[in-house]
């Protein structure tokens, strides 16, 4: 008498199964995620990135006082622009192309010839800058003027209208056509 052999589906052969499932998921994501990748590779970023060093500095970590910082971040870049191969310094409180929230509100009054027209109120990411920025990144301006050090130690009232730059996508929502 031959009795017939066969498996069941057990416990183990369940794990063995998901193992597969999931390693092949992974591999599948891996390989969409090496394309995105390799497609962004040759991508204008829209300024310089050859010879571009980011580090980040954390004054209040690192214990000093807001003078101490003020002072820090006044010397460092005429220290840094001394070394030798270094064409630019400049800083930011976020780096170039980097995740930055939209958190803040502009007052834009209304591009009509109307006087009694209402103002709008604009939401925003912004990002701050210091002196010198867009030169060091090699981002062209396409009106106005850079950051000095003027803007940088100037400590503005509340209801100072600060200087900005923006693009032309924020020049069109914001304003149109005018001027």
């Amino acid at each position: 008498m031959r009795r017939s052999r066969y498996r069941r589906l057990g416990l183990r052969n369940l794990f063995v199964v998901g193992q597969v499932a999931s390693a092949m998921a992974l591999v599948l994501v891996m390989g969409f995620l090496i394309m995105g990748l390799k497609g962004n590779v040759n991508r204008d970023a829209g300024f310089r990135i050859e010879g571009v060093y980011l580090f980040k500095l954390d004054p209040a970590r690192d214990g000093l006082s807001p003078d101490e910082s003020m002072a820090t971040f006044t010397r460092l870049p005429e220290q840094l622009a001394r070394l030798s191969g270094v064409e630019g310094v400049t800083f930011s409180d976020q780096p170039p192309l980097g995740l930055v929230m939209v958190n803040n509100s502009v007052s834009v009054p209304a591009a009509s010839a109307d006087p009694d027209a209402q103002t709008e109120v604009h939401r925003v990411a912004l990002q701050r800058v210091g002196p010198r920025f867009f030169a060091t990144l090699g981002v062209p301006l396409s009106r106005g003027e850079e950051f000095g050090d003027r803007e940088l130690n100037s400590d503005p009232a509340p209801d100072a209208v600060l200087p900005v730059v923006i693009n032309h996508t924020a020049v069109r929502t914001l304003f149109g056509d005018a001027d």
